[in-house]
């Protein structure tokens, strides 16, 4: 029996090992939402997948969809980026967040194009800003999933590419923002990782 394949641009949010060669990679897709895609045999040596089942890379995902898993059978990416720790530190606490909060196929292309529009900002943004950035990254992912209302009376631009303007208004306001954005996921029982509230 064949199945269709579909390709589809999608972020790597996060992998984990599976059995003695393969991978579970959570991609969130910009066509079908979240995906848990199963990925064989490609922590062997010279698999075609490898390169592509790395957390944090943005590429274009083949997968199928069998009768009770998606399985991600080919990769495409244009170039790899090479952030600094900390920029990868803050990547990995907004992928985790995004992760956390979103539920398998659903789409919803607020998310993807929020996380888009980070992952183009934090290339070029400066480490001092990366906590504003974060911070207006998780204001537009919790707006975007409906969990934004205690946040509403605060002006950041929820759509649109992330402006200096939206990391330097956020800057000035961070203080009073990130108690009410840890109320917020709090408030949602859906994340259970210390390390993704903001501290």
């Amino acid at each position: 029996m064949s199945h269709t394949k579909y390709t589809t641009r999608a972020f790597v949010l996060k992998t984990k090992n599976s059995g003695e060669a393969d991978k579970t990679a959570f991609l969130f897709s910009e066509d079908f939402g979240l995906l848990r895609a199963f990925a064989k045999s490609v922590r062997k040596d010279g698999a075609k997948l490898k390169p592509y089942c790395q957390n944090g890379i943005f590429l274009n995902a083949t997968v199928i969809k069998g009768r009770e898993i998606w399985r991600f059978i080919e990769g495409e990416c244009e170039e790899f980026s090479h952030l600094s720790f900390p920029k990868r530190r803050v990547k990995e606490k907004v992928f985790g967040l995004a992760l956390s909060l979103s539920g398998e196929e659903e789409k919803n292309y607020r998310v993807f194009e929020t996380l888009d529009f980070f992952v183009k900002k934090i290339e070029t943004e400066e480490n001092e800003n990366l906590e504003a950035l974060e911070v207006v990254t998780v204001l537009r992912l919790l707006d975007a999933l409906g969990y934004g209302k205690p946040l509403e009376s605060f002006a950041v631009s929820m759509e649109g590419e992330i402006t200096d303007s939206d990391v330097l208004n956020t800057k000035t306001n961070i203080k009073k923002l990130i108690p009410l954005i840890n109320e917020s996921l709090q408030a949602t029982h859906l994340v259970v990782n210390k390390k993704n509230f903001l501290i």
